[in-house]
């Protein structure tokens, strides 16, 4: 994102994660531009859990070309902690296929 970092106190994504070529670099930069203790606001597709979640992997490939190139058993929570987000609450709807994440990057070590 053309942006420098820690410019805005929220970034807001919504379904569009999963049409990313590099959604873990999206999330990444997302929490590159929050300002420290800011939120970050998702709401995505996602990998259910159980017999849904294992027919998302097995039919994710098919569905991509018909839905925009949505990747839908994507880990979003796993792609936030990487990014270095904590979670303030999660919200799954839809039978666990979607995703509504409050997020806050951490304060840096100098209190910032």
């Amino acid at each position: 994102l053309p942006f420098p970092d820690a410019s805005f106190d929220c970034v807001l994504d919504t379904f569009s994660l999963c049409v990313f070529d590099d959604p873990e670099a999206a999330v990444r930069e997302m929490a590159r531009v929050v300002k420290p203790s800011g939120k970050v606001l998702l709401v995505e597709h996602q990998r259910a859990g159980g017999v849904l979640g294992a027919y998302q992997d097995l039919t994710a490939r098919a569905v991509a070309p018909l839905s925009k190139g949505c990747v839908w058993n994507q880990d979003v929570k796993r792609m936030a902690r990487d990014a270095g987000l904590s979670e303030v609450s999660a919200k799954s709807v839809l039978a666990g296929t979607v995703t509504s994440l409050n997020l806050r990057k951490p304060r840096t070590v100098e209190g910032t």
